[in-house]
């Protein structure tokens, strides 16, 4: 899915400033409300 690959790239861009568990929750939700 582009989704995801669009997920996995901001996911791996807020990685380098060390946010990423809050962004991979907040990803997750938002994931989670698309895909309803």
């Amino acid at each position: 899915m582009a989704t995801s690959a669009v997920i996995n790239s901001l996911r791996m861009d807020f990685s380098v400033f060390g946010d990423w568990k809050v962004i991979d929750e907040v990803w997750l939700v938002l994931f989670v409300l698309l895909e309803i």
